[in-house]
């Protein structure tokens, strides 16, 4: 399984984002909602946050949606447990809403 994060685009702001303006920088929560719908339909799944979505879903369904090959890199901490290549694009279906697809990193547990 492969656990990624899902960053939508903001709904609009053009100022640097700081604790008080983070609020500008939410997607609409419509278009987390589609993308949810979307990505949850083809068997990911998804839980959403409030800046885009957390998901998981086998290795080999995440490289046909998001037109990629993963390998598995050694197991470092913080580290992501996938190389990608190329780089995941987000599929056309949901493209307009995406900013980044980044796989986790293993979490540092003390």
């Amino acid at each position: 399984m492969i656990q990624f994060d899902i960053l939508l685009k903001p709904a609009g702001s053009f100022d640097k984002p700081h604790v008080n303006n983070i609020d500008l920088f939410r997607p609409l929560s419509e278009n987390i909602e589609k993308c949810h719908r979307w990505l949850s339909s083809k068997g990911v799944t998804c839980h959403p946050t409030d800046f885009g979505l957390a998901c998981s879903a086998p290795a080999e369904l995440f490289e046909s949606l998001f037109s990629t090959k993963v390998e598995r890199s050694e197991l470092k901490i913080v580290a992501p447990p996938w190389n990608c290549s190329p780089p995941p694009k987000a599929p056309l279906e949901i493209e307009e809403y995406i900013d980044q697809i980044s796989i986790a990193a293993i979490p540092e547990l003390y």
